[in-house]
């Protein structure tokens, strides 16, 4: 068995996705839509935005991405 957790799951209001690793990829299938999940250092933002778009009743992951917004350093 694999558990997996696409960010966004039952904490973010249970918007559930699935996980698919094609090529050394991984990608997350979120309302039939398939987003790329950010590696290493990459900027988390607009993974979590795209995934909002998609399942817009996610109040939870609104508010995540506000604390994350605020909390960006300056350029």
């Amino acid at each position: 068995m694999l558990v997996i957790d696409t960010g966004v799951s039952e904490y973010y209001g249970e918007q559930l996705g699935s996980l698919l690793i094609e090529n050394d990829k991984a990608i997350v299938i979120q309302g039939g839509e398939q987003i790329k999940i950010p590696e290493g250092d990459e900027n988390l933002l607009p993974y979590l935005k795209t995934i909002l778009e998609i399942e817009p009743d996610a109040g939870l992951l609104r508010n995540r991405i506000e604390e994350l917004e605020n909390h960006l350093p300056e350029l």
